[in-house]
């Protein structure tokens, strides 16, 4: 197993065709029993497939709709928050409160269904399956696949009956979910047309098909997006400087109204500078796994000084350490442990920073 944290050896990692590094099986058999054969663990042209399947939820109109449902959804979360007769609320667990939230934004997005956050669970008449045990499922499940990756090709040792109980409440959550889209009875919107024309006509309808395409968006749009605006706070409240300055920027662009639009958000600067710094500070993607399918020769790692080229033997492990990369001292400074959102006002957008990986995946 080869770890590096050196930019060439990471971009030529990454930039290699699938020919020469993949995700590789283990990986792909660890995964899949809870997030099935989809973005997460396939290689190839079946993740081409996926991969072109997911583009229609990120088109600029997608994009536009999903921010006034977002913030829909926000102002139904904060009216659920008691308040005192001051006008304060009682400490919260800001990361549940962001889990939440971003699980009710991608079942909105994905599902085309409104997801009330007041419908948590059954007890609206045992109409909706329970959704409280599907994200603490989810939760579960990702815990121990993580712990599972540790072991790399030897993950198989770990087994837990609980763990495919897991799987189980996700894919019948999800199931729930995906018989509306594929209803002969239905009257489907647009959203729902755009998800079935890119299912292949031989399985347009089937409910596995529409379950591997799914299933990675509704993860990735939980726990990356719910976990990185919990990190953003955990930094804003540490130094309240950068807090009062992104608030002021905040109240300035978009007014006492909160009218967001994508224009607007692209013209908040301080904001884009907070976000990078807490992804390369937060690293909600700390490493990343590839497997070498042919001999495959790094820039770096060989010789006495490290600085010579090395030979990788085909089916070896690689392991890509954003976290190390992101603290480097030589590429980001002394104060490269620290929160400074203000280094991004002329810093390039490189292979120094990857905090979803980069290149063709």
């Amino acid at each position: 197993m080869i770890y590096t944290r050196d930019v060439d050896n990471i971009k030529t990692i990454l930039s290699a065709p699938s020919s020469q590094s993949v995700l590789g099986s283990s990986r792909g058999a660890n995964f899949k029993p809870v997030a099935g054969d989809g973005l997460f663990t396939a290689d190839g042209k079946v993740w081409e497939h996926y991969r072109a399947s997911a583009r229609p939820y990120f088109t600029q109109a997608r994009q536009a709709s999903f921010i006034e449902t977002l913030e829909t959804l926000i102002q139904q979360r904060l009216r659920l928050l008691p308040v005192h007769n001051d006008g304060w609320t009682e400490p919260i667990d800001l990361q549940s409160f962001f889990l939440d939230l971003t699980l009710d934004a991608s079942m909105e997005n994905l599902f085309c269904q409104s997801y009330s956050p007041q419908l948590s669970g059954t007890e609206k008449g045992g109409h909706l399956p329970d959704r409280s045990a599907f994200a603490a499922s989810l939760d579960a499940a990702a815990s121990f696949v993580g712990d599972r990756t540790i072991l790399g090709k030897m993950y198989w040792m770990k087994q837990s009956r609980d763990f495919y109980g897991h799987c189980k409440t996700i894919r019948r959550f999800i199931d729930h979910h995906i018989n509306g889209v594929h209803d002969p009875c239905a009257s489907p919107s647009q959203d729902e047309e755009d998800l079935k024309s890119s299912v292949p006509s031989n399985n347009q309808y089937h409910p596995t098909e529409l379950r591997n395409r799914i299933q990675p968006l509704l993860f990735t749009g939980r726990n990356p997006s719910g976990g990185l605006l919990a990190i953003i706070f955990f930094f804003l409240q540490k130094d309240l400087s950068i807090y009062g300055k992104l608030r002021n920027e905040i109240c300035a662009t978009f007014g006492p109204n909160g009218n967001i639009t994508l224009i607007k958000l692209a013209t908040c600067q301080y904001l884009q500078f907070c976000i990078l710094e807490s992804l390369r500070l937060g690293n909600v993607v700390p490493a990343i796994m590839r497997s070498a399918e042919k001999d495959l020769v790094l820039p770096h790692g060989g010789g006495s000084d490290k600085q010579s080229p090395v030979l990788v033997p085909r089916g070896s492990t690689i392991i890509v350490c954003i976290q190390g990369l992101h603290l480097r001292k030589d590429l980001w400074g002394e104060d490269a442990a620290s929160f400074v959102p203000e280094r991004w006002h002329s810093r390039p957008w490189d292979w120094s920073f990857i905090p979803f990986s980069k290149g063709r995946r």
